[in-house]
């Protein structure tokens, strides 16, 4: 909790309260604009509706609105200024006011209606800030690299980082009693950061081996320490006789999942480590409802394993804790304070625990102001869990893994998100998933560049692979067809291995038979006889040459014209032309002339052959010369 003067800390408890409400905004160069709000208004109050909400890992302010109805904020470009919401009470001593965490506007917005003039703002705080930072390389570190956890925060927040240099630096504050062993566990390969990474997502996946948490303070800096979640020093406490009173509570006791962690060492590891934890319950649970989370990680040691499965579960437990209330303003309540809420000082009815997400809202039109908080994850949380668990179960019916999710919006209000990125951890390829549905294979990477699917390749239905499309070796093997990238297309068993159809609705009916040697509207195919088959099997070509398996060989001519044909009849060959007042030639090139024998090659013919022989003569059988012409 922040700390705060003795007339505002003592003003809270007051039955009646008016709550004070202040924006400075600043930037270099240009002297500092002040704007407030409050009930009952004071002269000068501009702020007529903003909702200041804080999560673990996002500080917003959206739909700031300013009363513009004097046009101070019409030629006033406030993008980028510095923005410290500020949250007080008129005291004895007048308006005294905390600060909260630093934010910068990222939206500005003029709105008009009948007598009213609006500017509106959104602001964005530090984490939200540093989830727009990208990783300008990949990090890869090695089974010899030795950076501890708490060395590659302070190397990420404050930009000294390689893959980070770029970014803005922001000082960090580990403060006393954090847990220490962020001091001594290295990471190793077992933690990655690739091109356009988020350096949010970095800082979350370090902070969430340890019970430590981040709190973007007032001072601009991100504080480090370990919540404290036991005993009775609590920061607030809200009940009807002491301290804060309560408009509204609501709590659920909530089963812990998962209650059991089990982190190992990666299956690659020599020698391999491992560690378990268990929420106190355990071995009470019914088998339905124990669920384990296991995590694999480089480690040094089995008490090293053992310390990471307890602060992965102690984080889980408090994640799991359920519960809100609205309350009367409190200026320095903040993430993680340590709180007890009871309807009267009875131990049978109260409830302690961390303040997990909070949000205060001020209406200058319903002269309301609001402060709700809750334990645990914020709501939006849960949800996005599911979502996750969802997307995980199905990617691992597939065979596949979805434990390299990034999402570039981790808590996002009413459930909305850019998109998420989905990262090889080997290649390094991104597929994005979008907030309209749309999948967009946007970032290919190959090492070196990022490339781009076109629009108009899509919108043709089509994706265009080059020449720089590379697959090596053998990359298919399924239902009788092998694709390599040396060998080629091979085809192997059934007694049919390629097969081809007029139209998809032949090969649907082919399908239906449910026999994959029918040949029923087949017109080609390849069979693992070593033959070529057209005409549904009429005509086959292998290495004893051309088989017809019907009647006719047919002859066309370009238009096409049939012209002629050979075909078999009661056992004879008949050769046919099928032009009028045509002939059937046989022409031969060579001197030896035609010869026409039972049996036998050209020589003097013998009884039942022809000789034909324009040199000598033409031969019937021998018995019959017919002299020719010389």
């Amino acid at each position: 909790m922040r700390d705060l003067t003795p007339n505002l800390f003592t003003a809270q408890a007051e039955y009646n309260l008016e709550p004070r409400i202040r924006i400075t905004l600043s930037l270099a160069g240009e002297t500092d604009i002040v704007l407030t709000g409050g009930y009952p208004q004071q002269s000068g109050d501009r702020i007529k509706k903003i909702t200041h909400t804080e999560y673990p890992y996002s500080v917003t302010a959206k739909e700031v609105e300013l009363d513009n109805s004097d046009g101070y904020f019409t030629d006033l470009d406030l993008k980028s200024w510095q923005a410290v919401v500020a949250l007080g009470l008129n005291t004895s001593e007048g308006n005294e006011y905390s600060d909260t965490s630093p934010m910068r506007v990222t939206w500005q917005q003029f709105s008009s209606s009948p007598g009213v003039l609006s500017c509106y703002l959104i602001l964005k705080g530090i984490p939200d800030l540093m989830d727009e930072d990208e990783a300008s390389a990949a990090y890869l570190p090695d089974d010899a690299d030795t950076t501890t956890v708490k060395s590659l925060i302070d190397q990420i927040a404050g930009a000294t980082l390689a893959c980070f240099n770029h970014c803005k630096a922001y000082t960090t504050d580990w403060e006393t009693g954090y847990d220490a062993i962020v001091d001594t566990y290295q990471p190793k390969k077992s933690f990655r950061i690739y091109k356009g990474g988020s350096r949010l997502a970095a800082l979350k996946r370090l902070i969430e081996l340890s019970e430590n948490a981040y709190r973007w303070s007032d001072d601009g800096k991100i504080h480090i320490f370990k919540p404290n979640d036991w005993g009775t020093d609590y920061d607030s406490e809200y009940s009807i006789d002491s301290g804060h009173a309560f408009f509204a509570k609501a709590y659920r006791q909530t089963l812990v999942i998962p209650n059991r962690v089990v982190v190992a060492s990666e299956p690659d590891d020599d020698p391999a480590y491992s560690g378990t934890a268990e929420t106190s319950d355990y071995d009470t649970l019914p088998d339905e409802v124990k669920k384990t989370k296991y995590v694999e990680l480089t480690l040094e040691s089995n008490a090293q394993a053992t310390s990471i499965a307890e602060a992965i579960l102690a984080r889980a437990e408090f994640n799991a804790e359920q519960g809100s209330a609205a309350v009367p303003l409190n200026c320095g309540s903040e993430l993680y304070d340590y709180i007890k809420v009871g309807a009267l000082n009875d131990d049978d009815v109260y409830r302690t625990g961390n303040v997990g997400w909070l949000s205060r809202t001020w209406d200058a039109d319903k002269e309301t102001w609001e402060m709700v908080f809750g334990f645990g994850n914020p709501p939006v949380t849960a949800s996005m869990r599911e979502l996750y668990s969802a997307l995980a179960k199905t990617a691992e019916s597939q065979g596949g893994s979805f434990d390299r999710l990034y999402a570039k919006y981790a808590y996002v209000e009413e459930l909305w998100a850019d998109f998420i990125n989905i990262v090889d951890p080997e290649s390094g390829q991104v597929v994005t998933l979008a907030s309209d549905g749309i999948i967009i294979l946007d970032k290919i990477d190959d090492g070196v560049t990022y490339g781009r699917l076109r629009m108009t390749q899509l919108q043709a239905g089509y994706i265009k692979l080059t020449s720089q499309s590379v697959k090596d070796g053998e990359w298919y093997k399924e239902s009788g067809i092998v694709l390599d990238a040396a060998m080629g297309i091979s085809l192997y068993g059934g007694h049919i291995a390629l097969r081809t159809f007029e139209t998809v609705n032949e090969y649907d009916t082919w399908l239906a038979l449910g026999n994959i040697d029918d040949l029923t509207g087949v017109q080609c195919y390849v069979g693992t006889d070593g033959k070529i088959y057209a005409g549904g099997g009429s005509v086959a070509l292998d290495d004893s040459g051309i088989h017809l398996y019907g009647d006719f060989l047919s002859f066309y001519d370009a238009n096409p014209n049939l012209v002629g044909a050979i075909y078999a009849v009661s056992n004879y060959l008949t050769i046919k032309s099928t032009w009028a007042d045509s002939d059937i030639r046989i022409q031969s090139s060579i001197t030896g002339g035609i010869s026409i024998a039972a049996g036998q090659g050209a020589a003097e013919p013998t009884d039942g052959e022809i000789l034909l022989d324009p040199t000598v003569a033409v031969r019937i059988n021998t018995a019959l010369i017919i002299p020719g012409e010389a």
